[in-house]
């Protein structure tokens, strides 16, 4: 948990120091880290699924709906919505964002959460790559 507090603190103190007036920080971190934790997601159930079940069990199938719809709603009640929830909760509400750069070093000036960002989309692509060679 120290390791997800630390990396929304760089997250949050590099985008405070790049707009200083602005309150685009709050969007703006809540879309990089659920985006960073929504592909983080997504490989741990596919692979989960793939590997281990062999079949795809997380998913919505309305009959009625079409296949891209399906996958769109798939994609932000399965998704999306848990992160950007778990997110909210545990760092914007009651702005406990405010306690946790108290509690936090903020020395990284946003290498960590670029790290985080470039790994959770990258690593899903790079197993995609190794998988389909082998």
């Amino acid at each position: 948990m120290n390791f997800f507090y630390i990396t929304w603190v760089d997250c949050i103190s590099r985008l405070k120091s790049i707009e200083p007036e602005s309150e685009n920080w709050k969007f703006k971190s809540m879309f990089i880290m659920s985006l960073s934790m929504v592909f983080n997601l997504l490989t741990i159930m596919v692979l989960l699924q793939k590997l281990l079940f062999g079949y795809f069990f997380y998913d919505i199938n309305i009959s009625f709906l079409s296949g891209q719809q399906n996958f769109i709603l798939t994609l932000i009640f399965l998704y999306i919505s848990p992160c950007v929830s778990i997110n909210y909760l545990l760092i914007f509400r009651g702005k406990r964002y405010e306690k946790l750069l108290q509690s936090y070093p903020h020395n990284h000036a946003g290498k960590l959460v670029l790290a985080y960002m470039l790994f959770s989309i990258f690593f899903p692509i790079i197993l995609l790559f190794v998988s389909s060679i082998s």
